[in-house]
């Protein structure tokens, strides 16, 4: 059977339950192993917390401000790729595309020690069979949707098979293990870890680990760094080419607090506020993970559902399927308001953080690194440890917060007003369905003319 809930009691008991009661189950991490890698985001139970305890590392205060670094490296070659008109307009570019190539090779700079652009200006440490960034993003995109189809046969997802799949599949492992081998940064992240992975020393001078083993810690960061990452970046930059007065008002707390090139930091992004409430409205009108899957590892109860009011519990059997629809719950009217397909970020000055706002999904699975001096969804925390949505808005608010700083206003080149909602693919890559060009006013004053 297949349950579909929007319910913030239903959600709150699936994803607070104890690990052997809501699980992904082995057919949705066999089917998604291959593009999301065999490890975080597809394992349950020891597997699951063993890949938890190889990625909290990363998630150090440390690390995530050493991370904003190599982001705004990768921006920086973004922005020298931006030609500019007599008018001071840049030439449009693709505006999912833009971020999405940002936001990879910042992850690669990160986990790799270097990016693809870095490998095509070097012209080195890539031999002729390597799949470029651009065939791996391809790659990626394409299994992705392959996935997404098949997932609608559940257990018997293997039924639908395809060698271009397969194809794709090879490309992005093959892609994968090249920039590990020629990587001089993996064991800093992951070399940390005492277990019996595959740990063997190589002359006492560095920690190498079993190749699976490495593809499977890495691959989960790249595919949610560059999918969700670069796809939250589109559609912020999209809701404030739509709403000028809101670019507007961005800008001037931008300038306001840091000027047009004061440094940005995770600490003086708290002081942000508006910035704070714009990025949660983007999360909820257009969410980057529209819904999760759960499946019933034996007979469980969800309190609302039951009865011919739908109100009372009602029972779910042994292997059944559930959808938590998240789009569908951050939507709903009785809890948003009539307005609640209005984007409007003002409506979180008084807005609590509960069980009707998971973006990131929450309860165990969610919270890497968490500790409990971390405040419950707080964007830009500077704790010592932060968790995986604080990443996500690290990275969201530090790229606007730039081009806040040196672009005076953003427009959309192919812009359709009667467009009233965005749409999600129908796959796993977290991306929408729009086609938008986007371009941008270099402020007269920006110190980088």
């Amino acid at each position: 059977r297949m349950f579909y809930t929007r319910d913030p009691e239903n959600i709150k008991t699936i994803l607070s339950a104890p690990s052997d009661h809501y699980v992904l189950g082995s057919s949705r991490g066999a089917n998604f192993a291959p593009v999301a890698g065999d490890g975080l985001f597809t394992a349950d139970g020891q597997a699951w917390q063993h890949y938890r305890a190889c990625t909290r590392p990363f998630f150090t205060h440390t690390k995530q401000q050493s991370f904003l670094e190599t982001l705004e490296n990768s921006m920086q070659q973004r922005w020298r790729s931006l030609s500019t008109e007599s008018d001071g307009w840049t030439k449009s570019v693709e505006l999912q595309s833009f971020f999405l190539d940002m936001t990879l090779d910042a992850w690669m700079d990160t986990l790799f020690g270097h990016s693809q652009a870095d490998l095509s200006m070097e012209g080195t440490n890539k031999g002729p069979d390597t799949p470029s960034r651009d065939a791996f993003a391809a790659s990626l995109d394409a299994a992705g949707a392959f996935v997404g189809d098949r997932t609608v046969f559940g257990k018997f997802y293997w039924i639908k098979h395809s060698r271009n799949f397969h194809s794709h599949c090879e490309t992005i492992r093959a892609f994968i293990d090249h920039h590990i081998d020629s990587s001089c940064t993996y064991k800093d992240f992951f070399g940390t870890i005492n277990d019996d992975g595959g740990l063997r020393s190589d002359e006492g001078t560095k920690i190498q680990y079993h190749q699976d083993e490495l593809r499977n810690r890495v691959q989960p960061l790249l595919f949610t760094g560059r999918n969700p990452g670069g796809a939250l970046l589109a559609i912020m930059f999209f809701y404030m080419a739509r709403n000028p007065p809101i670019y507007s008002k961005l800008r001037k707390e931008t300038l306001a607090t840091f000027g047009l090139a004061g440094d940005v930091t995770l600490a003086n992004l708290d002081t942000c506020q508006y910035l704070q409430f714009f990025i949660l409205e983007s999360l909820r009108l257009s969410n980057v993970v529209p819904a999760i899957m759960r499946s019933a590892e034996k007979d469980l109860v969800l309190p609302i559902g039951g009865g011919s009011d739908k109100l009372s519990p009602i029972c779910v059997p042994k292997g059944s399927t559930i959808i938590v629809c998240i789009q569908g719950l951050h939507l709903r009217k009785d809890i948003w308001g009539e307005d609640a397909t209005v984007f409007v970020p003002e409506r979180w000055h008084s807005r609590p953080h509960d069980w009707s706002f998971i973006p990131f999904s929450k309860g165990r699975r969610r919270c890497i690194g968490r500790t409990s001096s971390v405040p419950d969804l707080f964007p830009f925390a500077a704790a010592d440890t932060a968790t995986t949505e604080q990443l996500a808005m690290n990275q969201a608010a530090y790229v606007v917060t730039r081009f806040l700083q040196r672009f005076e206003s953003i427009q959309i080149d192919n812009d359709t007003r009667g467009e009233s909602t965005v749409k999600h693919a129908t796959d796993i890559s977290t991306k929408f369905i729009f086609n938008k060009r986007m371009k941008f006013l270099v402020a007269s004053d920006d110190t980088n003319r």
